[in-house]
């Protein structure tokens, strides 16, 4: 019976320190190095396996390297998609054909042929706490 005794109370106890965790939360923080100008904005938005948005954020540059941190995230696959607003607009810049003209980047550092990369090449798999880094050129 003690042997018993002992053996639920382990069992509760180890369930009360990691029972929880199934459902628990991850943190992302998606850093960008390599700035060419050191002003204006960041404007991030992260988006989940099905495109859709899941969260967004504004980053100040001003000097280092900027980062931002998405706080509580479920486990599993997103994208990171972002851009420098050098003007203060909120909006992407473009030239004559279309094309970017302030630095912008995906996560994994992927680039398009002719306009963005597609969407499965963005992805990355959050299963844990993680740091990425963005490009923006």
């Amino acid at each position: 019976m003690v042997k018993f005794s002992n053996f639920l109370l382990l069992s509760i106890f180890s369930f009360a320190l990691f029972g929880f965790q199934t459902g628990s939360r991850c943190d992302l923080t998606v850093k960008f190095p390599q700035l060419e100008n050191l002003e204006g904005k960041i404007l991030i938005k992260l988006l989940n396996e099905d495109e859709e948005l899941v969260d967004r954020a504004i980053v100040n540059v001003k000097r280092g390297v900027p980062q931002y941190t998405f706080m509580k995230l479920k486990a599993g696959s997103y994208a990171v998609v972002a851009f420098q607003d050098l003007n203060g607009n909120k909006d992407i810049d473009k030239g004559f054909f279309g094309q970017p003209t302030e630095p912008y980047g995906f996560s994994n550092n992927v680039r398009g042929t002719f306009g963005p990369p597609s969407f499965e090449k963005q992805l990355f798999t959050l299963s844990g706490n993680k740091v990425i880094e963005v490009i923006l050129d």
